[in-house]
């Protein structure tokens, strides 16, 4: 049997895993048809350059809540709602018109390409009141530049 702490460590790798999983699903499709996408922080990127940025890790509730059938009662998988910040300091708005179809063309994503019936990720626009972006910006250093937020769910750490 596991101890505590023990625990504490595979649910903090599984979080990480998850998330890079995620992130990397996310880049690779913004990042189609050629698009250079770069994460963490947005900073001084060149002008045709997405960023992407996690802005919050938080449990789903909802999923964390479904019932599990059949077999023997265990603790329900870590369900995570990720939230990320797309951003560009593309002046023209052709970068962002191209992700925000995107995003719009593809409500399901796999970590690794996989059919839909295998999706791992769940995404869509997520609604922003003008003060949490602008405290979000603050927090970044960098002057506000256009941008909107995914939010991804469906997420399970292993």
């Amino acid at each position: 049997m596991r101890s505590g702490c023990a625990d504490d460590q595979e649910d903090q790798r599984g979080v990480v895993l998850t998330t890079a999983r995620a992130t990397a699903a996310l880049s690779a499709l913004l990042g189609g048809g050629g698009t250079a996408v770069a994460t963490g922080a947005p900073g001084a990127a060149p002008a045709r350059v997405l960023t992407l940025s996690l802005v919050t890790i938080a449990s789903d509730q909802a999923a964390r809540n479904a019932r599990i059938s059949g077999g023997p009662r265990t603790a329900p998988p870590l369900a995570l709602r990720l939230t990320y910040l797309v951003s560009a300091a593309d002046t023209d708005g052709d970068l962002l018109d191209r992700a925000l179809a995107l995003v719009h063309a593809h409500p399901v994503l796999t970590a690794d390409g996989g059919e839909p019936e295998e999706a791992a990720f769940r995404i869509a626009l997520e609604d922003a009141e003008t003060d949490m972006l602008s405290h979000l910006w603050l927090s970044y250093g960098v002057a506000r530049r256009p941008g909107f937020l995914i939010l991804v769910s469906g997420v399970s750490a292993p």
